[in-house]
């Protein structure tokens, strides 16, 4: 059985169909969020040996609120909680979509008298082995760039080129647990669909969403505001863990609502604009969970983007504070620059998901998408509905989440002086816009093979 799974991987990566892009792009897929993993880990440990250094601890003034030094190490630990939902959308849709894009090999296995649990092993197995390639290249990336990060600078102290590289056992550990991850994705992937020798069918069709999350979320809305206000941030170490604990807070109320808002707004939307509009907004609505599972992570970053109006910018009251407090002032410069790291490395964790789940849908569609341009359709309309079904929910998500962000940050200063809000604004978008460009690169890179397979419709007699 591992002979032939070993066979087949090798078969699928050197195929020029569509199996062959899916199972590289599902491999630079795990590359890339493994390195990701690795780096976050790495700076993560950083700040847990600065915090038990007593060569660090004595540069830091202790009497003045938040300046402990294991505070930088609670607050890696908050940042690598914003982008471990991130991480585990892409491995998982990696390790899925690499099984997916196998549907015609499983259901010939099948044929040739392989029972559903052989199938289900070898792919299992089949993906065990893709996510050891994608830690293994991802462990190598992340020591070659860690130096990089050497410009940076935390606590006051700039990064040594060694600081980021974890001990053995710390590669080992994340190693491994992106690899389980990746085979626990590819078992649940399997468990939800039927192959059998004519094909692959799903076992189960999206439930129903219901308005009882509308309910629950003002509920915790309200809450979450209120308790918010209730507490001087400013005041000790206790009320800045209070910070992350409201942050965390958000992620599960905006669970709650953001399916129903997705699927409520696209069946609005429908009504308006042109035809990709309309079959866009139609396949966002039956299909609402999964339109959030795919942009879920941009709700969390546009949260911290909305959350920068707080930095030091520009010259009103907060930001000449800061200036006259050196201490607090490192503390800021170090928040606000692990937010613009963890929301750069979301988006490019995003951008190399929907460059993903794009690439897939375009070869699982491929048969509807020959028969469309057959009909005269042209390939521009397809990538147009993909843009629409994309970037609606994608920006709507996000600007919630940066909303959220940018009223956390004014209710937490409402008492700090005049604050020049429009710029403040303006900055935490233009943070916010650069994601979105970062995705708009990645679609725009599946657009040549949407149109290759469209083109391949077309009969030489015609």
């Amino acid at each position: 059985m591992g002979g032939l799974t070993l066979q087949l991987f090798r078969a699928s990566v050197s195929s020029r169909t569509g199996t062959g892009t899916l199972t590289l792009l599902s491999l630079g897929s795990l590359t890339v969020g493994a390195t990701i993993a690795f780096l976050v880990a790495g700076g993560t440990y950083m700040f847990y040996r600065r915090g038990e250094n007593a060569h660090f601890q004595a540069g830091l003034d202790t009497s003045q609120p938040g300046m402990d030094a294991h505070t930088w190490t609670v607050l890696a630990l908050t940042a690598c909680a914003f982008l471990v939902p991130a991480l585990f959308s892409l491995i998982s849709q990696a390790a899925v979509t690499s099984a997916a894009g196998r549907e015609r090999r499983l259901a010939a296995l099948r044929l040739i008298g392989l029972s559903a649990r052989d199938i289900t092993r070898m792919t299992v197995l089949e993906t065990g082995i893709n996510a050891l390639l994608g830690t293994v290249l991802g462990a190598f990336i992340s020591a070659l760039l860690a130096p990089a990060f050497s410009a940076l600078t935390f606590m006051g102290i700039p990064l040594s080129p060694s600081e980021l590289y974890l001990p053995w056992w710390g590669y080992l550990a994340v190693g491994s647990a992106l690899i389980v991850l990746a085979l626990a994705a590819a078992l649940a992937g399997m468990q939800r669909v039927a192959v059998s020798p004519l094909g692959v069918a799903r076992r189960q069709l999206p439930r129903a969403l219901r308005w009882w999350r509308a309910v629950a979320f003002l509920v915790l809305a309200v809450g979450l505001l209120v308790g918010v206000n209730q507490f001087d941030f400013f005041a000790s170490l206790s009320a800045m863990l209070a910070v992350a604990v409201f942050l965390l807070l958000f992620i599960g109320t905006l669970n709650l609502i953001a399916p129903l808002f997705l699927q409520v707004s696209a069946w609005a939307a429908g009504a308006l604009g042109s035809t990709a509009n309309f079959i866009a907004s139609r396949r966002v609505a039956t299909g609402a969970r999964a339109a959030w599972r795919r942009v879920s992570p941009s709700a969390l970053f546009g949260l911290l983007a909305g959350y920068m109006i707080v930095s030091p910018f520009g010259d009103d009251d907060l930001s000449q504070s800061l200036r006259e407090n050196p201490e607090t002032s490192i503390i800021f410069h170090d928040v606000f620059t692990g937010i613009i790291l963890t929301i750069s490395f979301g988006f490019c964790i995003m951008a190399m998901s929907i460059l993903q789940g794009q690439a897939h849908e375009v070869f699982a569609n491929a048969d509807l998408t020959r028969s469309l341009r057959l009909m005269g359709l042209r390939p521009g309309f397809l990538t147009r509905v993909a843009a629409y079904e994309i970037f609606a929910p994608l920006i709507t998500v996000s600007l919630f989440g940066f909303a959220w962000g940018a009223v956390i940050g004014l209710v937490m200063l409402y008492s700090a002086g005049d604050l020049e809000i429009a710029p403040r604004l303006a900055n935490a978008g233009l943070l916010l816009g650069a994601g979105w460009m970062v995705v708009a690169v990645a679609f725009i890179a599946v657009i040549p093979l949407r149109n290759r397979v469209a083109h391949n419709a077309i009969r030489k007699n015609d």
